[in-house]
């Protein structure tokens, strides 16, 4: 008789559960980042909102990231930047999701 055993692999999951408010190109590619560089980040679960990206007054894209935990509001952040810097409001999203998971 052959026995088969099967192990099941635990896959770790990012904390930080993502969903956009926006279907257009630029809001689509910031959450993407944004998922990017939260996937390692572990800890107390989070959720986060993207906004979608709207002109920012004086210039540039502004971006909005809404974090909750079990439906509460608990920190937004803004970030206004020339969509060449974007990435950098992405780094800036990222890092308040850090912190907030710890």
């Amino acid at each position: 008789m052959i026995l088969e055993f099967l192990t099941a692999t635990s896959v770790a999951a990012s904390a930080i559960e993502v969903w956009t408010a926006g279907d257009d190109g630029l809001t689509q590619r910031f959450a993407e980042n944004f998922r990017t560089a939260t996937r390692e980040i572990h800890g107390r679960p989070l959720n986060a909102t993207v906004a979608q990206i709207t002109p920012a007054p004086g210039g540039g894209w502004l971006t909005v990231v809404t974090f909750s935990r079990e439906g509460e509001k608990l920190y937004t952040a803004k970030c206004a930047r020339d969509e060449a810097e974007i990435q950098q409001c992405v780094l800036e999203a990222a890092s308040a999701a850090k912190r907030l998971t710890q």
